[in-house]
């Protein structure tokens, strides 16, 4: 036991009147400024993550656009080949699924007008916020008999959210 006498610190067990017993406390839990260090560090993260995961989100979405879209591409190209030209591919002619029938989770329909495919995305209450409603358009073009096709969006403003192929 440490007691103080004239404020000196002395090892021993005897207890003199007016010296006064010092005591020790142990730190138990964290300071203001550590606890606000953290909330900051926080922060920093979360304003960083928060929009990358909405851009990883969105991009999903669209891919599941252009998958909806590429299997669609084939029976375009196939009926290109048969009557050899893109007018009256529409859909619901020609072997081509009408609009409504092609859903998925994010998108509404899937539409063909003459070898046009267009990809048209659900709304805000389904899809993210940067793809709703937007319209992504599969364009095919003849170069001397094999079928080109150039993607596209002039509804989705972030183009990143894009594949590279349709920026």
């Amino acid at each position: 036991m440490l007691h103080c006498l004239a404020g000196r610190i002395r090892p021993g067990g005897f207890h003199h009147q007016g010296q006064s017993t010092i005591v020790r406390t142990i730190q138990q839990g964290f300071t203001l400024i550590e606890l606000m260090i953290v909330v900051a560090i926080i922060g920093i993260l979360a304003a960083i993550a928060i929009p990358s995961y909405r851009d990883f989100v969105a991009r999903g979405q669209v891919a599941e656009g252009l998958a909806l879209a590429g299997g669609i591409k084939s029976v375009v190209t196939n009926a290109f080949v048969d009557i050899g030209t893109f007018s009256g591919l529409d859909s619901a002619t020609n072997a081509i699924p009408s609009a409504i029938s092609i859903r998925g989770r994010y998108v509404r329909q899937v539409d063909v007008s003459r070898g046009v495919i267009s990809v048209t995305f659900a709304g805000a209450t389904s899809t993210s916020a940067a793809i709703a409603g937007a319209i992504l358009t599969m364009t095919p073009s003849n170069e001397l008999g094999s079928i080109r096709w150039e993607c596209a969006s002039d509804t989705i403003a972030n183009k990143n959210l894009l594949p590279k192929s349709c920026r």
